[in-house]
């Protein structure tokens, strides 16, 4: 699990003051056992004559709701599932979630109008306790997810797209005088969040009332109409990190907005985002990140890593207001923008951040991987930092973490599948490219080999470019075993540099 390295913490342990300091970020984890039965829903499905197997499967969630209990699992098949509501009551447990999933390899796509309230409702009459959601697509609702009560929520792989948020959010959890205990949102898509006039309340994630821990990483939010994208509140400890916020119309007040009043020291980090924000004409409101804060101590927000990248010149990606200490912004970087943060007394507290063009790979088709010659690069904070990027790769995988949601790194392939006649050798050719960052070397291992086969490499050693990619030639001989059985078999090549490791693979036949 992805987690970020935190700062010193000390706890209190039976009148004993132990310092702890940690590499990774507290953050929760849910304990997912799949011990339950499997169950099946599909477009052609029947509620009546269907009893949820893959051959026999229902038509709605409705029905699955009525059925499933802890640990089970609901399949969802691929196709369209026109104005698909339902108000979900089948309650999970600690270790036994409920899990509702697309089927392997296929999106369900559940479809409403924009009259359509919410695709999914959890009220607040029955706790619900551990649900997962995973890669189900949502469109044309006013909310996707409405989770009132319940105690771990898990939200991965989920697209959310077109959905109208109307003084509410594609995903909003909780509610006033009710708790949701834990809940991580991650690698997730979100587009055209918001009605179009633009109201202030209409968010991509707007948790309500009191959770004790959120997770929101990994995600890709693309143009949020009206309000902020997350709308976070005080009294909750939340970790937003390796997101992408993109705004490409000129719309939306803030990516982040943080408000409220505190009652205890809670954690705030937002550490290794990427902000691409055309400000259009908002002017002042196009804040990549607003806090408004009502007594506590804003010290305990993080902001750390960032990329603030604006297409027009925008004066402070950052504002913060109310109670003083400001918040800790170390490593940043800030590219169009006339000052860094501003508050009510105009008091920079940047630390090692600078202003610079981040040098994406393609920023016009959205692609804000690093070029390997950006100034991002090896120049964020490795305490505070996730261990992973956006799309896993380990960090650092150079001297230092990269600012961003983006690691360098590099990846791997080969020529295809190869044949090879028993006493013989065979080669493929191995290719790193460096997809983004700093050239380094690479070693190279082999896995999968028939019985009493050798390999080598030539060189055994890589450095890839950007510029050219870097061939390796592997070869593969059986001249030594002409007793090697005949079949196929898979050949993995792993390539390693630092905390890096990619793979390729290719089926090799024996004949």
């Amino acid at each position: 699990m992805n987690t970020l390295r935190l700062l010193k913490t000390q706890y209190i342990i039976a009148g004993a003051f132990i310092f702890f300091l940690f590499s990774g970020c507290l953050s929760m984890t849910i304990k997912e056992t799949f011990a339950g039965e499997i169950y099946y829903v599909a477009p052609g499905g029947n509620d009546k004559t269907g009893d949820g197997s893959i051959g026999r499967p229902w038509a709605t969630l409705k029905k699955a709701n009525s059925v499933v209990t802890a640990g089970d699992t609901v399949y969802c098949r691929g196709g369209l599932y026109p104005d698909h509501r339902v108000t979900w009551t089948a309650v999970g447990r600690e270790g036994n979630p409920i899990t509702i999933a697309a089927y392997p390899g296929e999106t369900p796509k559940f479809e409403g109008s924009i009259k359509t309230p919410t695709f999914l409702l959890v009220d607040t009459s029955v706790d619900v306790g551990s649900l997962i959601f995973d890669g189900l697509s949502m469109r044309f609702y006013n909310v996707g997810l409405l989770l009132r009560r319940g105690g771990d929520f898990i939200i991965r792989n989920c697209t959310f797209r077109d959905i109208a948020a109307n003084t509410a959010g594609a995903i909003k959890t909780g509610m006033r005088g009710y708790i949701v205990r834990n809940l991580t949102i991650e690698n997730c898509y979100f587009d055209n969040i918001g009605r179009l006039s633009e109201v202030a309340n209409d968010h991509s994630f707007y948790p309500s009332g009191k959770h004790k821990k959120i997770i929101v990483r990994n995600n890709y939010f693309k143009d949020s109409y009206g309000g902020p994208a997350l709308n976070m509140v005080a009294g909750t400890s939340f970790d937003i990190y390796n997101n992408v916020f993109y705004s490409t119309k000129g719309v939306g007040r803030q990516a982040i907005y943080v408000a409220g009043t505190p009652s205890t020291r809670e954690a705030f980090n937002i550490c290794n985002n990427t902000f691409v924000i055309d400000p259009g004409g908002k002017g002042t409101t196009s804040w990549a990140i607003s806090t408004r804060w009502w007594g506590g101590r804003q010290e305990d927000i993080t902001i750390k890593n960032n990329i603030f990248y604006y297409t027009a010149t925008k004066t402070d990606p950052v504002y913060t207001n109310y109670s003083k200490p400001n918040p800790i912004m170390d490593n940043n970087m800030y590219y169009n923008t006339t000052d860094r943060h501003s508050d009510k007394d105009d008091d920079d507290t940047s630390v090692n951040s600078f202003v610079g063009n981040p040098l994406f790979v393609n920023a016009g088709n959205g692609d804000f991987k690093l070029n390997r010659n950006s100034p991002a690069i090896d120049k964020g904070s490795f305490i505070g930092s996730p261990e992973d990027d956006y799309y896993g790769n380990p960090r650092p995988y150079g001297f230092s973490c990269d600012i961003g949601a983006f690691e360098a790194s590099f990846s791997l392939s080969n020529s295809g599948n190869k044949s090879v006649s028993r006493g013989r050798s065979v080669t493929n050719t191995i290719t790193s490219t460096l997809v983004s960052g700093t050239k380094r070397s690479i070693s190279y291992s082999v896995t999968g080999l028939p019985p009493g086969a050798e390999y080598s490499f030539s060189p055994d050693i890589s450095t890839p470019t950007l510029s050219s990619d870097s061939p390796t030639t592997l070869k593969i001989s059986t001249s030594f075993s002409s007793t090697t059985p005949k079949g196929n078999y898979t050949i993995t090549v792993l390539g390693t540099t630092g905390e890096t490791t990619k793979r390729t693979s290719f089926v090799l036949t024996v004949m």
